[in-house]
Order: structure tokens, then C-alpha cells, then sequence
């Protein structure tokens, strides 16, 4: 999984700065009468999938405080959307909240696991990470880079196996932190764009008392490396004008094309009596 998704960012890494795509866009622009920019303004969404690895420490007290730290990395996706505008200047301002699954490609959602003196298992998954930023850019007629900070904030989900009775106890705790990172995004065409960006999140220390009196501490920050497609969102009845279709010609999508698929795979077997 590790290497599809390296792979992933490397054919988008060479599909926005290929020369072939360099010289189409440079060969376009000079056509008299037509736009050679962009319009980055406006609202827009979309998705991205990616790479995350996260540090995790945590110290158990049972009774006594034992620490340890963890590290994972994972194949993650999610939902994005925002609002940008762009001033005279060609620098951007503008606003954008996401929601990524860290474990969007893996079954495994474990942060960390740690044995119990009593017998049983503390263990803390991660469920989403969310982010409210904002985002300074300049936009070089079809390219735009950026930077972005602002709020993060993530779910976690405690376990401790067995419970109290015969079932797992459960908690479910909140982080607050702080984003920071940086990107680049191409458009596609007239309504389309791609973006690899790279952020890190910091999240504060949580606190959580399980019902068997066992407590612990734990800490998270997160690296993430994301592989986005926006589509700009336009007023209802409100299209793409003559000109901005006119700058990207149909010809233009036998460069590239998109490609998503599902696969579920379930294997057993049925009881049998051993001769």
C-alpha cells in the first residue's frame, strides 16, 4: 500500500509539471483572444487521498505511570472545500475546511496498544482528523501555490478489552490543535484543478479515565502528505463563458485521464468436524 500510494503522488507530481503538459499550456496561451488564466476565485470542493504517519505517546497510570510511543503510517482520503479570492495583485486569500480518514485504505485503525496489570487491553484508535484553515497563495496564470494554517481538531476512540462486564468499554475523546503547510495546485481546465500539498497538525495532550479506574495521557501529531481534485462551484445555471472554454479545448483530455475503484474481498470457512 505504501508504494501505490508513493507512486500515486509521483504520477501526479509528473502529470502537473510534465514539459509535454508545459508546452500545451505555453502553445494555448499565445492564441490571440483567448484567456491564459485561471479564475482561482470563487468556491469550489472535492477530494484527495494520500499518505499520513502519526506519532503517538501515551502514559498509562496502572497505578503506577508507564510512558511509550508509537509510530504508524497509513494510506488516507477525504472530503474537502473552500472559498478563494484573488486580489489585482494575483495573490490569493482564501478559506478551506477538510475531513480526512486516516485509515481510509486499512482495516487497522490502532494508534496504540498497551496491557493492563489487571489483564486487559487499553487501546486508542484514531477516527478523522478535520481542519478549518486559512490559505495565502499567488497564482501564476494556471498554477497557483500556497500556504496554509490555521485549526485542527481530531476523534479518538478508547477501548479497554475486557470491560467491566463482558463487553469492550468505550470513550470517545476530542483534540484541539494547530495546522500548518504548504502546496501546489494546476488547473485542469475551465471548471477542474489538481493540488499536492504537505501538512503538518499538533494536537494537545487528552486525558481519559476508563471505567476500571484505569487512566491515561495521550499525545498525537500528524504528517500528511494529500493528492486533491477540486471542482469549482458555480450559481446554479451559471456555466463556464465561450472564452474560458475556448482556453481549454476537448483535445486536451487525451492527456490524461481518472480512474477509481472498490474491491472487497471476504474469505472464511465453514465448520467441520476434525475425523
Amino acid at each position: 500500500m505504501k508504494k501505490t500510494l508513493l507512486n500515486l503522488a509521483g504520477v501526479a507530481c509528473v502529470w502537473l509539471f510534465t514539459p509535454d503538459f508545459a508546452a500545451y499550456a505555453a502553445e494555448r496561451d499565445k492564441r490571440p483572444g483567448q484567456p491564459a488564466a485561471f479564475d482561482w476565485s470563487g468556491a469550489y470542493a472535492g477530494g484527495h487521498v494520500g499518505y499520513g504517519f502519526t506519532g503517538a505517546g501515551n502514559r498509562i497510570f496502572d497505578p503506577f505511570p508507564t510512558a511509550n510511543s508509537d509510530g504508524s503510517a497509513r494510506g488516507i482520503g477525504g472530503l474537502q472545500a473552500g472559498y478563494n479570492i484573488v486580489m489585482p495583485s494575483r495573490f490569493m486569500l482564501g478559506i478551506e475546511a477538510d475531513a480526512t480518514i486516516p485509515y481510509f485504505f486499512e482495516t487497522d485503525d490502532t494508534l496504540w496498544s498497551r496491557g493492563t496489570t489487571s489483564g486487559s487491553t487499553l487501546v486508542e484508535h484514531l477516527d478523522y482528523v478535520a481542519h478549518l484553515r486559512g490559505r495565502l497563495g499567488y497564482a501564476f496564470d494556471n498554477t497557483l501555490i500556497f500556504a496554509t494554517g490555521g485549526l485542527a481538531w481530531s476523534q479518538s476512540r478508547f477501548l479497554e478489552s475486557p470491560g467491566i462486564g463482558n463487553d469492550d468499554d468505550k470513550r470517545l475523546m476530542h483534540r484541539t490543535g494547530w495546522t500548518l503547510g504548504a502546496g501546489v495546485e494546476r488547473a485542469l481546465d475551465a471548471d477542474w484543478s489538481a493540488r499536492l500539498e504537505y501538512s503538518y497538525d499538533k494536537f494537545s495532550d487528552i486525558t481519559v479515565t476508563m471505567p476500571s479506574g484505569t487512566s491515561a495521557v495521550s499525545s498525537l501529531d500528524a504528517h500528511l502528505l494529500r493528492v486533491g481534485l477540486n471542482r469549482k462551484l458555480r450559481w446554479p445555471g451559471e456555466n463556464a463563458t465561450e472564452a474560458e472554454r475556448a482556453a481549454w479545448p476537448a483535445a486536451q483530455y487525451d492527456r490524461w485521464n481518472l480512474h477509481g475503484q472498490y474491491t472487497a474481498i471476504r474469505q472464511g470457512y465453514g465448520s467441520f468436524r476434525a475425523p
